[in-house]
C-alpha cells in the first residue's frame, strides 16, 4: 500500500511537472539554458523528495522529517548554485533563471502539500465529544 502511495505520488507529480514546464515554454515563448536549469533544480529534488516523503508518511520513525530536510537543504543548495551562476553571466540569464525557478517549485509545491494534505485524517473524537 505504501509503495503504491509513493507511485502514484511520482506519476502525479511528474505529470504536474511536465505541465509546468509546458507552461514555462508557453509563457516564455521560448527556453533558455538558464530556464531549463532553474526549473531542473527546483523540479528534480522536489520529486525525488516528495516521492522519499509520500512512502514515509505515515510510518514510524524520522523517515518524513529525513526527507523533509534533505529535499529542502536539496533545493537550497541547488538554487545558490544556479542563482549565482547566472548571476555572473548577466541580467537576463538571471531573469530566465529565476522564471524557471519559479515553474519548477510552485506548482510541484502546490502538489506536494495538496496531496500530503488528503492523505492526512484528522483525529476521531470520541463519541459525545466536541471540539
Amino acid at each position: 500500500m505504501i509503495r503504491r502511495l509513493a507511485s502514484s505520488f511520482f506519476v502525479c507529480a511528474a505529470l504536474t511537472a511536465a505541465v509546468s514546464a509546458a507552461a514555462a515554454f508557453a509563457v516564455l515563448r521560448s527556453a533558455s539554458p538558464w530556464t531549463l536549469c532553474g526549473f531542473a533544480a527546483m523540479a528534480i529534488p522536489s520529486l525525488a523528495s516528495g516521492a522519499w516523503m509520500a512512502r514515509s508518511h505515515g510510518r514510524p520513525g524520522a523517515g518524513f522529517v529525513l526527507a523533509l530536510g534533505t529535499g529542502v537543504t536539496l533545493r537550497i543548495l541547488l538554487l545558490t548554485i544556479v542563482v549565482v551562476a547566472a548571476a555572473r553571466q548577466g541580467r537576463g540569464e538571471l531573469t530566465q533563471t529565476l522564471a524557471g525557478l519559479a515553474f519548477g517549485f510552485v506548482p510541484l509545491m502546490v502538489f506536494e502539500l495538496v496531496w500530503l494534505a488528503r492523505r492526512t485524517r484528522p483525529l476521531a473524537l470520541p463519541a459525545g465529544a466536541t471540539r
